[in-house]
């Protein structure tokens, strides 16, 4: 996986790992997974967001 192409994809694998382990061990008795799920999603997002404008973008040179 190259992740300064797509440092996205890691963040999203790693976030529905944990909620997918966390809905199996609530037994998906109840809806709460599925908000877990979708706020681990949006994490995920914006800290692939912070990443690449941290790391990926160019920084300003002074001419």
């Amino acid at each position: 996986m190259n992740k300064k192409n797509n440092p996205w994809r890691l963040h999203i694998l790693l976030g529905t790992i944990v909620t997918g382990l966390w809905g199996l061990w609530s037994d998906f008795s109840n809806w709460q997974w599925i908000a877990g799920l979708g706020a681990s999603i949006l994490a995920s997002f914006a800290g692939a967001l912070v990443f690449r404008l941290h790391y990926l973008m160019p920084k300003r040179v002074r001419v």
